[in-house]
């Protein structure tokens, strides 16, 4: 793997990852692409993937590295993130990806979302719906953002 950095953003091989925060972006792509932390073995070369929390899309572009006819549904609530995640998808040309703005949560409608969700190259790691796990970061603030329920989204292989 061959990764370039340059100004907000990097290459991770022939792909192009846009990010806001310097040091989240190092760590998470040591632990997905160096540390193989969401690699696994699939039945069949289209896997269906549900990735949720998909932050900027660092295992979008893992999975679709592996597995380049994978149908991914990426879900991420943080604003700041997903609009890098959107970018990200849009820059690599990725097909097969669907982009859900929302938590995932019990109950549709709207959720409390904690991080640092206020201010300008968060480091969105540790955002959360979950209050403890959201301010794990210094600066913690929180935002309603939209919520869904995952059972929507998961097809049982009798129904496929």
């Amino acid at each position: 793997m061959k990764i370039i950095s340059e100004s907000q953003y990097k290459t991770i091989d022939d792909y192009k990852l846009f990010y806001n925060n310097e040091e989240s972006v190092t760590q998470t792509i040591d632990e997905i692409f160096t540390g193989q932390h969401y690699s696994f073995d699939a039945d069949n070369s289209e896997p269906v993937i549900l990735d949720c929390g998909s932050n900027i899309g660092i295992a979008t572009i893992f999975f679709k590295k592996q597995y380049p006819k994978a149908k991914i549904t990426c879900f991420e609530p943080d604003p700041a993130a997903f609009s890098r995640l959107n970018q990200n998808i849009l820059v690599n040309n990725f097909q097969d990806v669907v982009l859900v703005n929302a938590a995932l949560a019990k109950n549709e409608g709207t959720v409390d979302f904690f991080g640092q969700v206020n201010i300008v190259n968060p480091d969105t790691r540790g955002n959360s719906i979950c209050a403890d796990w959201g301010i794990q970061r210094s600066i913690a603030n929180s935002i309603q953002v939209p919520s869904v329920c995952l059972s929507n989204y998961v097809r049982s292989e009798e129904h496929t």
